[in-house]
């Protein structure tokens, strides 16, 4: 899909799934790549990650990897009462 739209949104939200099993692919370089294509030249990606104080060793990767790419690479936290973390 993303492939098909280069340079087309203006913003892509990837409210996905636990980076375990098939869903691990959007934790990883090439997902944020194909995102990055699909922006316009103002766009930006806001994506789910995961809990900052339980998986930093997927979160540090991501950013340092992304960060050359993405003109400014933030984390937020926030905590939802109905998931543990």
């Amino acid at each position: 899909f993303m492939e098909a739209n280069k340079e087309y949104f203006d913003v892509i939200i990837t409210d996905s799934s636990d980076p375990i099993g098939p869903a691990s692919v959007l934790f990883e370089t090439p997902f944020y790549n194909a995102m990055y294509q699909s922006l316009n030249a103002e766009g930006i990606v806001c994506t789910q990650g995961e809990c900052m104080w339980l998986h930093l060793d997927l979160i540090r990767p991501l950013i340092k990897s992304i960060s050359n790419k993405f003109t400014d690479v933030s984390y937020a936290y926030t905590t939802i009462p109905t998931y543990p973390s």
